[in-house]
């Protein structure tokens, strides 16, 4: 640890009264006592040292609104505390559970508390009532507290890499959430309650192993991107097709063998990238040559390694710069170099 350098940093700031301090990759092993004497201080850096543990003053600093704690080896926060804080960031730490006391933080708006070792969190999460951006991937969560439901201006919220085998209900009475990312988990069902997620502009549901939707899943009009790769579907859910906004759709690594015969280009008209890669399909729907082919912004739909063993005509006179792609699958070759060569613009088939 540079001790000179950090006690130079603090007492300049002190001296200039800097609302800003960035003691990160210092080497600090412990938050340096003298940070409590600025009193001007709103933004603490303290990301990648070997930092155990936070000392209680750190959160009685009035000004204070956001510290970064990230890649340290925290283990345990303070067991009591209030502060007006707005921003903790502590990924990358050791910690393995919070303290009640995290309720106090009702100012908090972002609390990121990705890659540690948390197994649960406590009833206290539902007193952050301005809490928008809470993020809690890659820890050992399986359920969420009841209280969770309170957090009403809750914005965005992921919880990826953890150990969720039920869809967690107190989620879907957060009705402002407009970003939600749960993939990674064990999921096998997602409940009819989804539906009151209307505010839903993008949802991550990749690498579990949903099979289905629910029908209430069409409620969620306002969704832009849509994650469903590495699960389990043997068709396209029947309650995509309501969602009109929808400009991204990942079904790739399912086990999808037919493509339905809707009229995309009616369902889907801001609709830029469609994924159907590495499934079971093995014909195109002359409907969803058609919705390529619109006249409209630039599209691309992935159709590669699937089991295709003809492809239906494709006009040239096409406006937009377009790309669908073919590649590995069960083509005969003459139609792969006849594609090739007169659509290559557009048709990828390697």
């Amino acid at each position: 640890m540079n001790q000179q350098k950090v006690e130079s940093r603090i007492n300049e700031a002190r001296e200039f009264k800097t609302y800003y301090l960035d003691l990160s990759r210092m080497g600090l092993d412990e938050v340096p006592e003298s940070i409590q004497s600025l009193e001007n201080l709103k933004f603490l850096d303290l990301r990648n040292n070997n930092i155990v543990e936070i000392p209680h003053f750190i959160f009685k600093m009035s000004q204070l609104s956001s510290i970064h704690l990230d890649n340290n080896k925290i283990q345990k926060l303070p067991t009591s505390c209030y502060s007006k804080i707005k921003f903790i960031s502590l990924n990358n730490n050791c910690l393995k559970e919070l303290p009640d006391f995290i309720g106090n933080f009702t100012c908090l708006y972002d609390l990121y508390l990705q890659n540690n070792y948390i197994t649960q969190l406590p009833n206290s999460l539902g007193s952050l009532r301005n809490l928008k951006n809470l993020k809690l991937n890659n820890n050992f969560l399986s359920s969420l507290p009841n209280s969770f439901s309170e957090l009403a201006n809750l914005n965005s919220l992921t919880l990826d890499n953890n150990l969720f085998e039920k869809f967690p209900d107190s989620i879907t009475v957060c009705y402002n959430l407009s970003y939600l990312s749960i993939s990674k988990n064990k999921l096998k069902l997602i409940p009819e309650s989804i539906g009151g997620l209307a505010q839903l502009q993008t949802l991550n549901l990749s690498f579990n192993y949903l099979q289905h939707l629910p029908d209430a899943f069409s409620n969620l009009t306002n969704l832009q991107k849509l994650y469903l790769e590495n699960n389990n579907f043997k068709n396209i859910p029947n309650s995509i097709k309501y969602l009109a906004n929808l400009q991204y759709l990942k079904l790739n690594n399912n086990k999808i063998k037919y493509l339905p015969d809707w009229n995309y280009s009616s369902l889907f008209p801001k609709l830029t990238s469609l994924d159907l890669s590495n499934n079971q399909i093995i014909n195109i729907p002359t409907k969803l040559i058609d919705f390529f082919v619109t006249d409209k912004q630039f599209i691309e739909i992935n159709l590669s390694q699937n089991c295709l063993i003809s492809l239906p005509k494709i006009p040239q006179n096409i406006k937009f710069a377009k790309k669908i792609i073919i590649s590995k699958n069960l083509l005969p070759l003459s139609q792969k170099l006849s594609k090739s060569i007169n659509y290559s613009a557009y048709l990828s088939v390697k």
